[in-house]
């Protein structure tokens, strides 16, 4: 992209914050496996390349995003392995475990990671639903829909269902 353009992404926190870092890390994964994704990030680090929790946490979404959950396990391994004492990584750990399927370890990290930031409480109401057996992803359809005002503003609210979450979309009309 050029230098300036990549100096205005990192002003603006737009990509991620060592961009030079990310294809090297992408690459040496690519070649090596996740299997010991510390040894990778040991050996990059060692020549001179640097990561930012926010680099580990957008290339983990990277990951999850293509549905590659078990290589997205390993970098938010990573990443809490980095960032103890951070809440953020621990719930991406936790989300990436939910996508995968791994419904003990998410309540645990997403736990951990409300124990580090008691003020996220859509993490406590995360935990009870997770902790709910009888709730699963599949009766989330009953909620879906698109329900409208009822006043003719075009204003309306529409659920859908992407994974094991509800999706809210709001839309306000103008009279």
């Amino acid at each position: 992209m050029g230098k300036q353009t990549t100096w205005a992404m990192r002003w603006l926190k737009l990509g991620y914050d060592h961009p030079e870092t990310m294809p090297v890390l992408c690459n040496a994964l690519r070649k090596q496996g996740f299997s010991n994704v510390l040894a990778v990030f040991t050996k990059i680090k060692t020549k001179g390349y640097k990561f930012s929790e926010r680099d580990i946490n957008g290339y983990g979404y990277v990951l999850l995003k293509q549905e590659k959950h078990q290589q997205a396990l390993a970098i938010f391994k990573q990443q809490v392995a980095m960032y103890p004492q951070s809440a953020n990584p621990y719930d991406s750990y936790a989300e990436a475990a939910e996508s995968a399927g791994e419904r003990q370890l998410a309540i645990d990290n997403y736990k951990h990671s409300f124990q580090l930031d008691t003020a996220n409480i859509s993490i406590s109401y995360h935990i009870k639903a997770l902790e709910n057996a009888t709730f699963t992803a599949d009766k989330l359809f009953a909620f879906t829909g698109r329900f409208n005002k009822g006043d003719n503003t075009g204003a309306f609210l529409k659920f859908a269902v992407k994974g094991n979450r509800l999706i809210l979309t709001q839309s306000v009309g103008w009279k």
